[in-house]
């Protein structure tokens, strides 16, 4: 089970579907560190919510949100790893949603595999300078020659 409002928690499940099999391990804390920041002081500019894990190419990819919805900031990023319970390895640049003029509070993604590829599905703000209304998205994921995921949020299926 992966969740997280402020730092993303993994843990197997037993079979009872309800209780864990093991301690939760706290993912985010080496985002924390990996930034020379203290994983015991939540900032919402490494780690906020909305975790989702997928395996690519034999990597576990995470993504999730940073910032806050209101934040203009606010974005999808991205971390790698050999190993379900990490270490996860965020890059300095490890945005997922590139950046708009036009659109805005790309969160809350999850990906899924569409025919050869990837895509991914996320919501982003309908029009920021009024409300914090959210209309869902699909787009398509490219990833570079090292693996690294990125989306144009102005093209969507």
């Amino acid at each position: 089970m992966l969740w997280g409002q402020g730092k993303c928690w993994i843990a197997p499940l037993a079979d009872d579907m309800v209780s864990f099999k093991s301690e939760p391990i706290s993912l985010s804390d080496e985002f924390y560190r990996q930034q020379g920041r203290s994983p015991d002081i939540e900032d919402k500019g490494i780690y906020n919510e909305g975790p989702h894990l997928q395996k690519i190419n034999g990597k576990y990819v995470l993504t999730w949100s940073n910032y806050d919805t209101r934040d203009p900031r606010y974005q999808i990023c991205y971390a790698a790893s050999d190993s379900i319970y990490g270490p996860y390895i965020a890059p300095k640049d490890n945005r997922v949603t590139r950046p708009s003029e036009r659109y805005f509070g790309t969160g809350h993604a999850s990906m899924a595999k569409h025919g050869d590829g990837w895509v991914l599905c996320y919501h982003r703000l309908i029009d920021p300078a009024r409300s914090l209304l959210r209309e869902t998205c699909i787009s398509k994921v490219r990833f570079n020659a090292g693996g690294v995921p990125a989306v144009d949020v102005e093209k969507w299926l």
